[in-house]
């Protein structure tokens, strides 16, 4: 296995974004939060930066940053596993995260 294989499958051990923490608020809106975490190049130290979406990307997703101590359960809805978003959630934050960690 190259090198190159060898990171993308230790930074997406089989398929799934390895850095991040998804989150439900059941809302009709920005439903899902997804906080990209790691230690990737130009991540701000205790800033998150994150993904808000409704079910659909298309009818609203929006990037943000936070204090990383905000990043709690209180404050943005249910933790979730990255597998329960929608197909279409999946793809979008896949292609996200192989932009920020460069895969």
């Amino acid at each position: 296995m190259s090198k190159k294989q060898e990171r993308k499958e230790r930074l997406m051990p089989n398929g799934n974004p390895r850095y991040l923490k998804c989150f439900d608020k059941e809302g009709p809106i920005d439903r899902y939060t997804i906080v990209y975490t790691g230690r990737y190049k130009g991540r701000p130290l205790g800033i998150a930066e994150y993904l808000a979406m409704s079910e659909t990307p298309k009818s609203f997703c929006q990037h943000g940053e936070m204090p990383s101590k905000n990043v709690t359960v209180a404050a943005l809805g249910k933790k979730v596993n990255f597998e329960s978003l929608p197909q279409i959630c999946q793809d979008f934050v896949i292609n996200e995260y192989c932009g920020i960690w460069k895969i």
